[in-house]
């Protein structure tokens, strides 16, 4: 009987951690979402690139109410071992518990802009190259420490 309630306590701790699991990350990405309305893209592009980067080099900035971008900074600071280690650990828990589940999230709710999407380019500041971008509709959004100015321009998908 005592093995029974061993075997029974063990189940339920392991379901429980996968449930912690996928709480913790739908909590996670609701929370920076939430804060940067409606810049879930920019959201999702700067948890993808701290992700593969292993560096908190992107920060959203929202400027003003639907329009939010991702600001760069020059030398990035790394992500701490033990940091990469817990989010390590959390992912592994989270797919292990998504194989288990099922995936939540409908990826066929997600669409790609219909009318363009923003191209982005550097040039140091008050260089050449930085007046004949702002001179053809360049618009700057940020600068690093290293004196390069980000500037974007939006096209449309038929490449105007």
């Amino acid at each position: 009987m005592v093995a029974a309630s061993l075997v029974i306590a063990a189940i339920t701790l392991v379901l429980a951690v996968f449930i912690h699991s996928e709480t913790r990350d739908i909590f996670g990405r609701v929370k920076l979402i939430i804060q940067t309305l409606p810049g879930a893209h920019d959201v999702k592009r700067c948890i993808d690139d701290q992700e593969k980067s292993k560096e908190d080099r992107a920060t959203v900035v929202c400027d003003a109410p639907k329009n939010t971008h991702l600001a760069f900074t020059q030398p990035a600071p790394r992500v701490s071992r033990y940091r990469r280690t817990k989010n390590g650990f959390w992912e592994f828990i989270r797919k292990l518990a998504g194989c288990l589940s099922g995936d939540i999230i409908d990826e066929s709710v997600i669409q790609t802009s219909a009318i363009g999407k923003w191209r982005i380019r550097s040039s140091p500041e008050g260089s050449a190259d930085l007046d004949r971008l702002l001179s053809t509709g360049w618009e700057p959004f940020s600068i690093t420490p290293d004196k390069q100015v980000w500037v974007r321009k939006h096209s449309n998908p038929e490449g105007g």
